[in-house]
């Protein structure tokens, strides 16, 4: 029963480590129409993060506007990809963009007839 709660305990505090480095590291951006795959440029130079994209399906040419003084790195994610279609997931220090699916789909209608 001991050795059983003593898992059960470490496996919490694995489960809730995984985002200690994004959630305690902080970055200084000033970067005004930029391409995004240069900004992630920067952060990976200044973090231990590295980012993850296939570019034929993720626009890293879109240009972005970021100001951040030691803001946390989620943060300042968030305001990057704010108004577009891409979205991210961090693992550990890896951090994978991906483009979010769109949740609008066009509707075809077709005609059923019994005969």
């Amino acid at each position: 029963m001991k050795l059983t709660l003593g898992l059960f305990c470490l496996s919490i505090h694995f489960a809730f480590a995984l985002n200690t480095y994004a959630q305690s590291t902080s970055i200084t951006l000033d970067v005004v129409a930029c391409p995004i795959a240069e900004v992630l440029d920067i952060i990976e130079k200044e973090t231990e993060f590295q980012f993850f994209y296939n570019s034929k399906v993720v626009n890293v040419k879109e240009t972005v506007s970021v100001k951040a003084k030691s803001e946390n790195v989620i943060t300042v994610l968030d305001r990057i990809f704010d108004n577009s279609e891409i979205q991210y997931r961090i693992i550990d220090k890896d951090i994978i963009l991906t483009v979010a699916e769109r949740t609008a789909k066009t509707q075809q209608t077709k005609s059923v007839r019994g005969g």
